[in-house]
């Protein structure tokens, strides 16, 4: 696979009807073709705040998730007008079937929360990719 360049998109799209960045797939597996990815496990709950300093990352959740809430990830390359992507690493086949949400929000300098929702409780814990633009 070519070096795809994530600070200038626009080279890919030379008319509305290329696709040549949505080939590459997940978010996550671009991240390691970018940049080493950091990880960490959260140690206490879903909603312990996590520390990543790195532009792309890996939160291994505490345990299954029910329900909606959210966490902070510290992170001092975020800064206001950055623009954060999430995808989920389900932690199993049956995960699959709780239809799981995550989104970015409240990003700010040094920070980003993640909110997650669940239909349903999950098997296990999840794992949240990220990359910071």
């Amino acid at each position: 696979m070519a070096f795809i360049d994530i600070f200038n998109y626009k080279k890919y799209f030379k008319k509305s009807s290329d696709a040549t960045v949505a080939r590459v797939g997940h978010v996550n597996k671009l991240a390691e073709k970018v940049t080493p990815v950091e990880y960490v496990t959260q140690l206490t709950s879903n909603t312990t705040t996590v520390e990543i300093n790195a532009p792309v990352g890996q939160i291994t959740m505490f345990g299954a998730l029910s329900g909606s809430n959210s966490f902070r990830v510290d992170n001092n390359r975020v800064k206001t007008d950055s623009v954060v992507i999430a995808s989920i690493e389900y932690s199993g086949i049956g995960d699959r079937a709780d239809l799981v949400f995550t989104a970015p929000v409240n990003v700010v300098d040094g920070s980003f929360d993640i909110a997650w929702s669940t239909t349903g409780a999950t098997d296990g814990a999840l794992k949240i990719n990220f990359i910071v633009l």
